[in-house]
């Protein structure tokens, strides 16, 4: 930025300068650029930080409104193509994965790059090093939301199976298909679901 003052004489020694916060300045930026000085047409008319639903803007809120870190996951070829799976799939209870099936999954992904993993203390690529950053990130992914931990209940009834969130989970819940009470087991595993609001914005066919 410069700055030209004229010759003029002033009752202060000092020049306030008001400089506008970012969000205006990029606003201006994209409604009403200015290039060598001459201000240039513009095919957009106004700006703001989210879409009509405003999904754009809870998407961002998942992962605590860093750019970095959503970028970091969408560009992760593992991750992706395992949202892109969990968002088409057609299994009834539900677009769920286990922790077994993770490592099962990440295990096949790095042996058919790199050849088989090795044994703990003769390389770092072992599988112990490999399921401790593989649950470190699901850590992070269940901590903003991004997946939810839950578990698949079989109805004692129907025999159906179906996704339930953790909160919903007590000794009694209701079956979703014939909506008869069911008996939780003493012991469950996690299953863990896409958000559906990660699903609706990366992955829907428009």
């Amino acid at each position: 930025m410069s700055i030209i003052i004229t010759g003029r004489e002033t009752v202060s020694d000092s020049l306030p300068i008001n400089v506008l916060p970012f969000d205006e300045i990029a606003k201006q930026i994209v409604t009403h650029p200015i290039l060598n000085s001459v201000q240039t047409a513009s095919a957009y008319s106004h700006v703001r930080y989210n879409d009509d639903g405003g999904k754009l803007r809870e998407f961002f809120n998942l992962f605590q409104n860093s750019f970095n870190t959503a970028h970091d996951f969408i560009t992760d070829k593992y991750w992706f193509d395992l949202f892109m799976e969990m968002s088409t799939s057609s299994k009834v209870e539900g677009d769920c994965i286990s922790l077994a099936q993770l490592k099962d999954r990440y295990i096949g992904i790095v042996e058919s790059l790199d050849g088989k993993l090795g044994l703990k203390g003769e390389t770092w690529k072992n599988e112990e090093n490999l399921i401790y950053g593989l649950t470190d990130t699901l850590t992070e992914l269940c901590e903003y939301r991004v997946l939810l931990k839950g578990f698949i209940i079989k109805c004692q009834n129907c025999f159906s199976k179906y996704w339930y969130h953790l909160d919903e989970v007590k000794d009694l819940i209701k079956c979703r298909g014939c909506l008869k009470e069911i008996n939780t087991a003493v012991e469950m595993k996690f299953e863990y679901k896409l958000n559906d609001l990660l699903k609706t914005i990366c992955f829907k066919k428009w």
